[in-house]
């Protein structure tokens, strides 16, 4: 299992952050790599979710397709995630918003597994960084979509 940590601060209300991170099906107009973003189910503070993205690793570009509950904590102002299905063994975190000088730091931590036995070194190490850069372009779209960018 393998953890990616990002982090950035935008110029609006927590609340107001929250409420737009809801809005999931947003996404893939601000994130490149998103081709898609359905939503399956909205239950009280759950939401059930289906994400196809592009990842490109050298000359190679594959669709990556998962799906995903999130749990919206609207007094804590977080929410957690898990993987339900898809191409990922493992995928789940929180995603935090907290208060800061006026605006919103956003935290998200991921915990994930590919699920292919045997990569080498060098091919975890991609992926890694593929993963730190999708976590890093989801906060950076969430900035864009909050008119703070």
């Amino acid at each position: 299992m393998a953890t990616v940590d990002s982090e950035i601060v935008i110029a609006e209300k927590p609340q107001r952050v929250f409420e737009l991170a809801q809005q999931v099906e947003r996404f893939p107009e601000v994130i490149a790599s998103l081709k898609s973003v359905e939503v399956l189910s909205r239950e009280g503070n759950r939401t059930r979710t289906r994400w196809v993205g592009t990842a490109q690793m050298g000359p190679v570009t594959r669709d990556i397709s998962w799906e995903e509950e999130d749990e919206w904590d609207a007094e804590a102002l977080e929410c957690r995630f898990h993987l339900t299905g898809g191409d990922l063994k493992r995928y789940d975190g929180v995603w935090k918003f907290l208060a800061e000088d006026g605006g919103t730091r956003c935290l998200l931590h991921l915990d994930y597994e590919m699920g292919i036995p045997l990569l080498s070194p060098l091919v975890n190490k991609m992926i890694h960084a593929k993963m730190q850069e999708s976590c890093d372009e989801l906060l950076r779209g969430l900035k864009k979509l909050a008119g703070a960018d």
